[in-house]
């Protein structure tokens, strides 16, 4: 497989029609931190590089958190310098930033206490607790403490072992096999422009009243004009010039480079949101809604559930690469 994405010549394939995507972006994600775009990025069976490599975990639980339970890891900024991430921390919190290695060699993960059972949702996965490559004055400060700090809670920073992570099978893709890191299902995920604004066309509807439905928990003074941003849904591959909104809807695979078959991933699960969509990221509301709206609003052609999450999807995709796909989206968010 060839692992340079050019999404320049990306193209959509449904049934009968074939259509290119001039404009584009690619997001690399840290586990329920802020994301990284990126113009071009190579990507493996397991997704992007670098895409959801590490996770924070729960030191006493053994299980990854998320900014579901814990929002402000949203604010924490991952950046990639060369073969090291800096992880930073919003200035007023007056907390270092630290340095570690992106792709450890065998001596330093030799050094690194290995987890043979990571938790994320029902999946038991492997990983090394990460240590800090030391400053210019030869100090290396410990990640599990300093995050632990500012989250008021024991945690670790755990880097992706090598054991594979098989991903399920969906209805439509029974023979499903490829493998994947700490995403919450699949390699990749992907949106269009278009189906999100008509996302922020009928959240700014409703604000105004002109809707016979509600959003619970919507704050109406500043979304009778405010934009939904793509971010809020985390999308690793962004597409602009769809035929329409929830085209993706009848999307079987998408073609990145043109490289045959090694240029073409298969769609095979629609994806839901869940609360994360509801956090904007640059300004941070702690208190969320509970009361959801599911997208399904949006996409009236929309009515069929998926099989793992019960929920009718509407507006982004999950695939897996080269190994069979779907495509839809069913963010629930409660705008904050």
């Amino acid at each position: 497989m060839n692992p340079q994405i050019g999404l320049l010549s990306s193209s959509y394939k449904s049934m009968h029609s074939t259509q290119c995507f001039p404009n584009h972006e690619s997001h690399i994600i840290h586990k329920s931190c802020a994301g990284t775009s990126v113009s071009e990025a190579r990507f493996t069976i397991e997704g992007l590089e670098n895409d959801r490599k590490f996770i924070i975990m729960d030191a006493e639980k053994k299980k990854a958190v998320t900014a579901r339970e814990l929002p402000q890891m949203v604010l924490i900024k991952p950046t990639i310098v060369e073969d090291t991430v800096v992880i930073s921390f919003p200035e007023e919190k007056g907390i270092p930033s630290f340095t570690v290695p992106l792709d450890p060699p065998e001596s330093t993960l030799a050094d690194w206490k290995h987890l043979e059972q990571v938790m994320v949702w029902s999946d038991a996965c492997d990983g090394y607790i990460v240590q800090a490559i030391p400053n210019q004055e030869g100090v290396a400060v410990d990640p599990s403490e300093v995050l632990s700090g500012y989250l008021d809670r024991p945690v670790h920073l755990v880097l992706k072992g090598p054991s594979p992570r098989p991903v399920k099978p969906t209805d439509t893709h029974a023979s499903l096999s490829t493998v994947t890191r700490f995403q919450d299902g699949y390699p990749l995920l992907v949106a269009t422009m278009e189906s999100l604004q008509s996302v922020e066309e009928q959240v700014r509807a409703t604000a105004k009243g002109e809707n016979d439905w509600n959003i619970g928990g919507l704050n109406t003074d500043r979304w009778s004009n405010s934009e939904v941003t793509i971010e809020r849904f985390r999308p690793n591959i962004v597409l602009t010039g769809a035929s329409a909104a929830f085209a993706e809807e009848t999307w079987k695979e998408i073609q990145i480079s043109d490289q045959g078959a090694d240029g073409i991933i298969d769609m095979v699960s629609r994806c839901t949101r869940c609360l994360v969509s509801a956090l904007n990221g640059m300004i941070l509301r702690i208190k969320l809604a509970r009361s959801l709206l599911t997208m399904s609003h949006l996409a009236p052609q929309c009515r069929s559930k998926d099989r793992h999450s019960g929920h009718c999807s509407s507006l982004q995709s999950e695939l897996a690469l080269h190994s069979n796909v779907s495509g839809g989206l069913t963010p629930q968010a409660g705008y904050q």
